[in-house]
């Protein structure tokens, strides 16, 4: 009986001290640990010189970014210019990745970014090939928010191990993310009529509007999906900032199945067909007088000079004035067209921080040795 008393008065005193000092034991064992790490490192570091993948040793990385995000589509020069760069528009993300073989890595990321455009921003109204893009006066904003995996394959062999890794290492990367997107407009102060718009100055999405017909009757077009996919495909450079810390720098252009990133892409359609006044107003933008996302004056001569208005009777019956071929279909000189058939696409430019994690570090040999 005294023994176990003794064993039993032993246990309570050690459970005692430990929640009593629990710092000194987690002190004890961190330093423990440490030493142990230094010595595996050691051995570890001998095969530097190595770059056989049956040497290899996986490991993972978490990182935190930040994006520039860039539009490509209808609202947007055909050529790349320098006012690209105006319409570069911020984003961040996290990421976690896995570096598989000396070569090969892939990725999961999370990213959220905006999409920006105006014709206002964009076009020449007097130049002749940008003229009629400059009377369109639309414009939009789309909030992206882009869940993807890729895979990343290094120009050079990685080392055995993270800690030997190289201090720089250009890359491609290739992949397929699931994005949900929103794009909305600024509200302008009147509708066509010249009533008060009761959220003048706000931004809508576009989308449940059908600003091309397609919740009217008399048109066959779907309404797009705000869930679309995307295919990722571009090239960085890793760079090693210290045992555990990488930064890459990357350029990644985003492949696109669908039209509506900016909610333009088909013809112009009757107003009279719209369902509200807020979707006509929204639907076509160019008798506008002021452009509302900068407040700046339009040049209404330098259009009318090109241009030619016509009133017509909308499906509605009331007559709607507009620019020939800006909302009529019958009518002007020049085609009903809103937007083009390709598929718009964007591009993001990406500073990362990688923190290497999930590694436990001890002497990898191959098979045999």
């Amino acid at each position: 009986m005294r023994n176990i008393i003794s064993i039993y008065t032993c246990l309570f005193c050690l459970l005692l001290a430990m929640m009593l000092c629990p710092e000194a034991l987690y002190a004890q064992k961190s330093k423990q640990h440490l030493r142990h790490m230094k010595r595996q490192d050691r051995r570890i570091s001998q095969y530097e010189g190595e770059l056989r993948p049956d040497l290899f040793r996986k490991y993972s990385t978490a990182g935190i970014s930040i994006h520039g995000f860039n539009y490509f589509g209808d609202i947007a020069p055909t050529n790349f210019s320098a006012k690209y760069l105006n319409f570069t528009r911020p984003g961040v993300g996290v990421s976690y990745g896995m570096y598989l073989s000396p070569r090969f890595m892939v990725k999961g990321e999370l990213l959220w970014g905006r999409l920006e455009a105006d014709d206002f921003a964009f076009f020449d109204p007097h130049d002749k090939d940008e003229v009629f893009k400059y009377t369109r006066n639309l414009h939009f904003r789309n909030d992206i928010l882009e869940l993807g995996a890729t895979t990343a394959f290094s120009l050079l062999p990685e080392k055995s191990n993270y800690i030997v890794r190289r201090m720089a290492n250009p890359y491609f990367f290739a992949g397929a993310a699931l994005l949900y997107h929103n794009p909305k407009a600024k509200v302008p102060a009147t509708d066509l009529h010249g009533d008060p718009l009761p959220n003048a100055g706000t931004w809508v999405p576009l989308q449940p509007l059908g600003t091309e017909g397609q919740y009217s009757e008399g048109y066959n077009i779907q309404p797009y999906s705000k869930l679309q996919i995307a295919l990722p495909l571009g090239a960085g450079v890793r760079f090693k900032l210290s045992r555990r810390l990488n930064a890459s720098l990357e350029m990644g252009y985003r492949f696109l199945f669908f039209d509506y990133l900016d909610d333009v892409s088909g013809h112009y359609v009757d107003k009279g067909a719209l369902r509200s006044e807020l979707a006509r107003a929204m639907s076509d933008r160019s008798m506008e007088t002021v452009a509302v996302v900068s407040g700046q004056p339009r040049d209404m001569e330098a259009i009318q000079q090109v241009i030619r208005q016509i009133t017509y009777v909308g499906k509605d019956g009331i007559e709607y004035t507009v620019f020939a071929g800006y909302g009529h279909e019958n009518e002007g000189g020049r085609p009903n067209t809103r937007g083009g058939e390709a598929n718009d696409s964007y591009v993001v430019s990406t500073l990362r921080i990688s923190y290497i994690i999930g590694t436990s570090v001890h002497p990898f040999y191959k098979s045999g040795k």
